[in-house]
């Protein structure tokens, strides 16, 4: 019988992690598809930790949106059948990309290389992730404020379905 392990979220040391990595000047290269173990930190309730003295684990770059920022879906070896988790492997272990837990991170984060991600495992992410974020699109009205807005966003109770222009009325 083995004793059994409470994970207790240590936020005080992620904040001291958390000013070295702010202040390091080292930055990395951005690249979609690479995998780099990444800070990602302590964080709340179920939303995924990283591990470790580093608060890390590996992340998988999904896009780059800035010099500086990029998307990333956190990877676990934890295999769970659930929604929104895609096989991986990395380093010739099996594991899972967590798409519900994608992140927008910092360069700053990105601790070391791992390598890079198989076209179909990536191709996997990302039917995922546009799966996640597609809304059905509904026929509106013209807007009175001047043209129908294109998207579709939900807004409120997430049933209903308001255009671009309504958000933006005053």
């Amino acid at each position: 019988m083995g004793m059994e392990y409470e994970y207790i979220k240590d936020f005080d040391a992620w904040n001291v992690r958390k000013k070295k990595i702010n202040k390091d000047p080292s930055v990395a290269f951005i690249q979609t598809g690479a995998i780099w173990l990444t800070s990602i930190g302590v964080n709340i309730g179920s939303e995924i930790d990283g591990k470790d003295d580093d608060f890390a684990r590996p992340v998988v770059i999904v896009k780059k949106v800035s010099p500086n920022i990029f998307i990333g879906v956190p990877a676990t070896s934890k295999i769970v059948e659930m929604p929104y988790r895609s096989p991986i492997t990395i380093l010739g272990r099996s594991g899972q990309a967590v798409c519900s837990h994608i992140k927008s991170l910092d360069r700053k984060r990105l601790i070391r290389y791992v390598g890079k991600i198989d076209q179909q495992d990536f191709k996997n992410i990302m039917e995922i992730l546009a799966g996640m974020f597609s809304y059905p699109k509904v026929e509106t009205p013209a807007s009175p404020y001047g043209g129908a807005g294109e998207s579709r966003l939900p807004h409120g109770d997430g049933d209903t379905i308001v255009a671009d222009d309504e958000l933006n009325a005053s």
